[in-house]
């Protein structure tokens, strides 16, 4: 056997570091809450409005399900797009904050 089955093992130990892992974070906050208000519009639409069954027959209970996971796809996309977004700017703060910390902790050398 090779040195490692691990293929990441071969990664970079900075590519490796350890993520610490939120049960709630915004983006699944906002997905949740945008996914439950687009499933209830999308069903009073489907109720009320549309009429697939008379357009496509059939056919129209498939294109409605594929609609509306269209749908619910994008706004975890979305959802995964606000999480990526925080987690750039928690560590572009911590960099910042880290950077000054450094620069306080050198002391000017005296003449």
């Amino acid at each position: 056997s090779s040195r490692s089955d691990n293929p990441l093992a071969s990664m970079p130990a900075t590519a490796r570091t350890k993520r610490q892992w939120h049960w709630v974070t915004p983006g699944s906050i906002f997905a949740t809450l945008v996914w439950l208000l687009a499933s209830l519009g999308f069903s009073y639409y489907v109720s009320n409005f549309a009429d697939y069954g008379r357009m496509y027959g059939s056919l129209g209970a498939v294109i409605i399900l594929l609609f509306w996971l269209y749908i619910s796809f994008y706004i975890v996309l979305i959802g995964a797009e606000i999480n990526a977004a925080v987690e750039r700017e928690v560590k572009t703060k911590k960099t910042r904050t880290d950077h000054e910390t450094d620069q306080e902790t050198v002391s000017p050398r005296s003449a």
